[in-house]
């Protein structure tokens, strides 16, 4: 009893920290890749770098007065693909012993949370946000970054909270523990101080889904969603009747207000909501045509290229072009839940959930404010919108998602049997699925 024990110990070591070549067995992961998640993304990436450079057409810069350069522009976002490329390339590479070994996510949170610091700081200001940290002649937001780290916290959280791990944790990890949870509590709370609201949300909704499938019943998810559209139909009934008087208090208000009815104040909070209903009508089934959008001239839609990218997509292809790349993106969310699915330990799953969850909330909030749904927030839509950091992390995003797809394929090739172990009540060992 005491050498299965002892073989099983040194089986749950093996599994939660690193062990023998560090990229033995990268080689092996490739094979596993999955296809069609892969394709929906370079048809995703194609579309979105065709319409950044068509959405920079005839922008008008505020400060300097000159139009945009859309090949300018193409190229910017062409980088943040390369760089985005990399940067999964690596994510792939790298066991997935590097997101589990908590020292390693600890380390992550506190160099974002550096950074999320000096932004606040020293960032620049657009939009009502000081969200952008200036690094030579190029920006970079650290919220972006911060959103996969919190999916990777969260998960190795809820994960090292089950009672079979629980069990087994000794009083560094609860340590270790306690201080995550701070880190990323500290973090939520400087995004929400730069003002990034949208951030926020996003942030706070893809936990709630990651708590909810990895601990609720699916009767309680569904009356805990039936709760959220009740209260967002709630928000836009009673959004009509803030007071005049408070208009012009707070930003917040304001926006709030003119998601009630945009046309309270036609020339500021409602200008964009009203504009994008104009493209969107504009565009009919078909569209107007690739390039030929006159909702980008002269500023008439401001953010067209980045945080209302799907109101020039209306415009120019219509009814049809915006079911189209909304389906595709879609399909690959629906994808990723399934793959989370099908790997074999729980944290694993808590990822790849995360990480769909994150796209599917990011897309709604995205498209919602477009479409006059939720209150506007100012996110880009993933692999579609004008952005370096949201283009590397949707990404850096995918490359972790087929990384942890592959690596579990690649196991369950070469190793059927082998299952999670922890340590029991009774010092022995007992099996699950993680």
């Amino acid at each position: 009893m005491k050498e299965k024990d002892a073989e099983a110990n040194v089986a749950y070591r093996k599994q939660s920290k690193f062990s023998g070549g560090l990229f033995a067995e990268t080689k092996g992961y490739f094979k596993y890749i999955d296809i069609f998640s892969l394709i929906l993304v370079l048809i995703l990436v194609a579309v979105g770098l065709i319409m950044v450079f068509s959405s920079s057409m005839y922008i008008v810069n505020g400060e300097s007065g000159m139009s945009s350069d859309p090949m300018g522009e193409l190229i910017k976002q062409g980088l943040a693909v390369f760089l985005g490329s990399g940067l999964a390339l690596i994510a792939f590479i790298l066991p997935k012993a590097v997101y589990r070994e908590i020292n390693l996510v600890l380390l992550a949170n506190g160099f974002l949370f550096v950074l999320l610091i000096l932004t606040l700081l020293i960032g620049i200001t657009s939009g009502g946000s000081t969200s952008w940290l200036p690094i030579f002649s190029f920006s970079l937001q650290p919220s972006e970054f911060f959103k996969i780290v919190f999916v990777i916290s969260f998960a190795w959280i809820l994960t090292y909270q089950h009672r079979e791990v629980n069990l087994s944790k000794d009083q560094d990890t609860n340590r270790k523990l306690t201080v995550l949870v701070c880190m990323l509590i500290a973090a939520i709370a400087i995004i929400a101080a730069q003002p990034d609201w949208g951030m926020v949300i996003i942030i706070l909704a893809v936990a709630i889904v990651m708590f909810l499938i990895d601990r609720a019943t699916w009767r309680q998810m569904a009356l805990i969603l039936s709760a959220v559209f009740i209260a967002m139909a709630l928000v836009r009934s009673v959004a009509h009747l803030i007071p005049e008087s408070l208009h012009g208090m707070h930003y917040i208000l304001d926006r709030i207000a003119a998601f009630g009815n945009p046309f309270y104040s036609p020339d500021e909070y409602g200008y964009q909501i009203i504009n994008g209903f104009v493209a969107f009508s504009r565009g009919g089934w078909l569209g107007v045509g690739l390039g030929q959008g006159m909702m980008k001239r002269d500023n008439n839609l401001p953010a067209i290229n980045t945080d209302y990218i799907i109101a020039n997509i209306a415009e120019e292809l219509g009814f049809v072009g915006v079911f189209l790349v909304l389906g595709i993106l879609f399909l690959l969310i629906c994808r990723i839940y399934y793959l989370s699915s099908q790997v074999r330990y729980r944290q694993d799953r808590l990822v790849l959930v995360g990480l769909a969850s994150m796209l599917l909330v990011q897309s709604f909030v995205n498209v919602g404010g477009a479409l006059g749904l939720i209150p506007l927030t100012g996110v880009t839509l993933p692999f579609i919108s004008m952005g370096g950091s949201s283009m590397v992390t949707s990404l850096l995003m995918m490359g972790l998602i087929q990384a942890i797809w592959a690596q579990d394929q690649y196991a369950k090739a070469v190793k059927p049997d082998l299952k999670l172990v922890y340590p029991s009540k009774n010092g022995g060992m007992t099996h699950g699925n993680g």
